[in-house]
């Protein structure tokens, strides 16, 4: 009984219950199947051919280390050989004392059951307690065998090893090395091999059934063979080599034929695989060509061809199709020309027709290379050519698609001439009957925002506002960035815009609709004083052939909606509009209206203006006052007016209303002449009024006589006094309660 090792022949298929002889570590244990190594799980596994029985996926072994419980990681087959050989360490130890150290169980047995085991497997080799499987498990070559008789001559199957074949004259010595029996050249084995021996090279006589395998040979030459099953070549070059003729016939040729049913999908693939930079390299499929049946009907046949490529770790499939109609790539692949005079052209089959060609030429001047495309012009032979010097130049052309124009321009140009719109851009919408409110095209600015996002800025797009036939309208409207955008990187042009005020400003045959406010502004770069006036905003009312007395030229409307809950009403709370008096030539005489809402009644005229008259039809309130041309400040509190403060009371009555102090004229200039100071003195005290200057004169005038000017005035309280410049720094005044 073998103590080292286990085997066993299933006699039906079978993935666990297998057993380990016992071991130290799971490390000394070989796993074979059919006599080929199986590998543990941890190591990764490739191996998938073991004898006659193929594994579908690559097959290991599974076992938890200290146990004797064994499995596979797939089912094998009935007739599959598995044996679990021990081999312990006879080279390192694994064990080693000291003094300090403590001896336990664990170590002496761990030590002595090396010494143990080792001497099993020793004795299991000497006793014969193996075969031609172990053999070649462990890669010994076997010289003598037990239980066979020294010197038979080795004829009977059943005394000879699964590695010597029957009939070879193979013979067993005294001793009980095996040898074989020297033979003649030419000699012609006899026992089914069909083997000649010519000097040291053996030559198959003819088609041998019996020859299941081959070792390693230097070199094979076969005529036609068959090879039922996988054929692997382990070398960097596999030649196809044809020795016919010049001829029609493509020779060689490599035949992948799939003969599996009619109408299979793919029909075969050359593939390209390399290994990853895994710490484990794995193995990877970098590229790889395959066809397809497009069509197997009878008589109507076709094929494709596509690519695939390793991409970002997978398949790219398929990254190019060639199909009898054109040539397709894959989703992101462009074509790229060769820089160095590289092109595509394409020509046609009628000589007289002009082919078509891209061509890409390097050029010391362009960055890019200056990029040539030749289109066909059957009259003339136009040269076209875009990123160079020469501009693109084509005929009526229609763009299926998004037009992406990268340039700091985008210019159309007519060279018609007469009177008619060219050129023209035509935006027109035509995926079925319009309705009315459709919107049917638009131009839109977009511009990065401070995070560099694209973002709306402004646009303008047309509205159909009534699609009846013969009778159809339609308004432009203007839409600009209100400051209320969610931020968001604008990627779709065509979507709805977000954060606008839509629209902005809207016109239509009747009406200009402006949400905003209008500033017209008119920039003078003259100094000089503008006789005319600037800006204007003109209402011209066009009435022909004549205007007619009474019309009203136009109006400026001040509207809002009403409080009427759920249903707020628009009204014209005020109104300014111009009516025609009399029309007739060198006569016209015209007038203002100013309208306003009244107790919910809108157009009640509350002013006319005309050339002769002012008419108010309401009751005029004056609030303070009215003087032809003074207004009155606001009450003066201060004891002490400045000459500066004085100044700004220009034209004004002043009201004192604080305790005694003084007020100080202004240093009156030439722009002062004319202008008037009312000051009363409703204060507790006096006020003195006090000359900025020795050189300033104010000259009172008491209704006898006028004072020289040259003193300060003073005003008691209760008194008025109106103070006029007549000339830089001189003053006159009058009034009650001056001295």
């Amino acid at each position: 009984m073998a103590n080292s090792f286990t085997k066993v022949t299933l006699g039906a298929a079978q993935t666990v219950g297998f057993t380990t002889p016992t071991y130290i570590v799971s490390s000394h244990l070989t796993v074979s199947v059919n006599n080929v190594t199986v590998p543990a799980v941890q190591v990764g596994a490739t191996q998938k051919v073991f004898g006659s029985f193929t594994s579908t996926n690559p097959l290991y072994y599974i076992l938890v280390e200290g146990s004797t419980s064994l499995s596979f990681s797939e089912e094998l087959p009935a007739g599959a050989v598995v044996l679990v050989n021990r081999n312990s360490s006879q080279s390192t130890k694994l064990v080693s004392y000291s003094d300090s150290g403590l001896l336990t169980s664990d170590v002496l047995n761990e030590d002595s059951n090396q010494a143990f085991f080792i001497a099993q497997e020793a004795l299991d080799q000497s006793a014969g307690n193996f075969d031609s499987s172990f053999e070649a498990s462990q890669g010994v070559t076997v010289t003598k065998v037990a239980g066979i008789e020294a010197g038979a001559d080795v004829t009977d199957t059943a005394n000879v090893v699964a590695a010597l074949t029957a009939g070879t004259n193979i013979t067993i010595a005294s001793d009980g090395t095996i040898t074989g029996t020297t033979v003649d050249t030419n000699t012609t084995y006899t026992g089914g091999t069909g083997l000649t021996l010519a000097g040291t090279t053996f030559n198959v006589d003819a088609a041998q059934t019996g020859i299941t395998s081959l070792g390693t040979l230097s070199g094979l030459t076969t005529g036609a063979t068959t090879i039922n099953g996988e054929l692997t070549v382990n070398s960097d070059t596999l030649k196809l080599t044809s020795t016919t003729a010049s001829s029609t016939v493509e020779h060689p040729s490599l035949e992948l034929y799939r003969n599996g049913g009619a109408g299979s999908a793919d029909l075969g693939a050359i593939k390209f695989f390399g290994n990853n930079n895994a710490s484990t390299p794995e193995k990877f499929q970098y590229a790889g060509i395959y066809a397809s049946v497009q069509s197997s009907a009878d008589g109507s046949e076709q094929g494709s061809l596509a690519f695939s490529l390793g991409h970002g770790g997978s398949q790219e499939d398929p990254a190019m199709s060639l199909f009898s109609y054109g040539l397709q790539m894959g989703y992101g692949n462009p074509i790229l020309m060769s820089y160095s005079n590289g092109y595509q052209q394409f020509f046609s089959p009628d000589a007289a027709q002009k082919s078509f060609k891209l061509n890409a030429t390097p050029s010391a001047t362009v960055a890019n290379g200056i990029y040539d495309i030749y289109l066909p012009d059957v009259a003339g032979g136009t040269l076209a050519v875009i990123n160079s010097d020469k501009p693109f130049t084509a005929g009526a052309t229609t763009v299926n698609g998004a037009l992406t124009v990268v340039s700091d321009s985008f210019e159309i140009i007519s060279t018609t001439d007469d009177a008619t719109e060219k050129p023209i851009m035509s935006l027109w919408r035509t995926g079925a009957a319009s309705t009315a409110n459709d919107e049917l095209g638009a131009i839109r600015w977009f511009g990065q925002n401070a995070s560099d996002e694209k973002q709306f800025y402004g646009g303008i797009y047309v509205e159909a506002d009534v699609v009846t036939d013969g009778a159809h309208k339609g308004s432009l409207n203007f839409h600009l960035a209100d400051g209320s955008s969610n931020g968001t990187d604008i990627t779709d042009v065509l979507a709805d815009i977000d954060g606008d005020e839509d629209p902005t400003m809207s016109l239509t045959s009747e009406l200009l609709s402006v949400n905003a406010n209008v500033l017209i502004k008119a920039t003078v770069n003259d100094s000089a004083i503008q006789a005319t006036p600037t800006p204007i905003l003109e209402l011209y009312q066009e009435d022909g052939p004549e205007a007619d007395d009474g019309d009203h030229l136009g109006e400026i409307q001040f509207t809002a909606y009403n409080a009427n809950g759920y249903s707020p009403a628009k009204h014209k709370y005020a109104g300014i509009h111009a009516e025609i008096i009399d029309e007739t030539n060198a006569t016209e005489d015209g007038s203002l209206h100013f309208t306003a809402i009244t107790a919910g009644t809108e157009d009640t005229t509350v002013l006319t203006l005309n050339g002769t008259e002012s008419t108010f039809t309401t009751p005029l309130v004056v609030t303070g006052g009215l003087t032809a041309s003074q207004t009155l400040a606001n009450a003066v509190t201060d004891t002490d007016i400045s000459v500066s403060e004085f100044a700004t009371y220009n034209g004004k009555k002043l009201i004192y209303t604080g305790g005694a102090g003084s007020i100080h004229l202004a240093d009156a200039v030439a722009a002062d002449i004319g202008k008037a100071w009312v000051i009363i003195n409703a204060g507790t005290g006096a006020i003195t009024i006090n000359r900025a200057t020795s050189t300033q004169t104010i000259k009172f005038l008491d209704g006898s006589a006028i004072s020289a000017g040259s003193a300060n005035l003073t005003l008691a309280t209760g008194g008025i006094i109106e103070i006029i410049c007549t000339a830089a720094d001189n003053y006159i005044a009058f009034g009650t309660g001056i001295s």
